[in-house]
């Protein structure tokens, strides 16, 4: 029961993870684009 439990936690950790770096490689993406067109 424990480990399910953990194992949500660390999926669910993960995912968010994954989304914050998605976001923040995608913001230097869009602010280097916008510095280049500058």
């Amino acid at each position: 029961m424990i480990k399910e439990i953990l194992l949500e936690l660390l999926l669910c950790v993960g995912f968010a993870v994954s989304v914050m770096i998605l976001i923040i490689l995608a913001s230097i993406w869009v602010g280097k684009v916008l510095w280049n067109e500058n």
